[in-house]
């Protein structure tokens, strides 16, 4: 957070080249004098500006991989449990297929990023990724389905779920409908 009494075009082109990498609020202090008193009135002239959704993470173009890159740093089957996810996802949109890219599997269409789910295969099992709002209802439903959750990620607004190859086998009907929410949010 930076405080200061100006802040001048130049200091917020200056203080914009890090937002997005470096969390930044800018906020404009004035002293007013009224009568004997004297008020201070803080403007918030910038706000923390997010970098997108992660299909538009410069991250991903600049470092794409292949399945292979991903074998080798999980193993075959834990990626094979994307392409499980993936026929689930194509129920409702058969025109997408996976991304690879050097942090995580995504999606695309039409050769174009697509990501309401995100996949990163791990040794033992896969972290499936759903842009989500978090609410009560859908803690909800993933705790009732047994699914292991990780922690909500406030800043992407992403569900983290850890999934088993046996989960996703036996918990095609919640990933399926978790899925398809997630993709109606993103295609509105």
């Amino acid at each position: 957070m930076i405080v200061a009494e100006d802040i001048t075009s130049r200091f917020l082109n200056v203080i914009s080249l890090f937002n997005g990498t470096i969390p930044l609020i800018a906020i404009q202090m004035q002293a007013l004098r009224i009568g004997e008193n004297i008020t201070l009135v803080f403007t918030t002239v910038m706000d923390e500006m997010t970098r997108g959704l992660v299909d538009e993470d410069e991250d991903a173009d600049a470092a794409p991989t292949d399945r292979d890159y991903w074998e080798k740093r999980a193993t075959k089957a834990t990626v094979a449990l994307a392409d499980d996810l993936l026929v689930l996802v194509k129920q409702f949109d058969p025109t997408l297929e996976l991304k690879y890219n050097k942090f995580y599997i995504g999606l695309s269409r039409e050769g174009q990023p697509f990501n309401f789910v995100s996949f990163r295969p791990k040794k033992s099992n896969i972290n499936f990724e759903l842009k989500l709002p978090q609410t009560d209802e859908l803690d909800a439903k993933i705790d009732e389905s047994g699914i292991e959750t990780l922690e909500y990620n406030k800043r992407w607004g992403l569900y983290r779920l850890r999934l088993t190859k046996e989960q996703v086998k036996s918990k095609t009907e919640i990933l399926r409908e978790l899925m398809q929410l997630a993709y109606e949010r993103r295609s509105s």
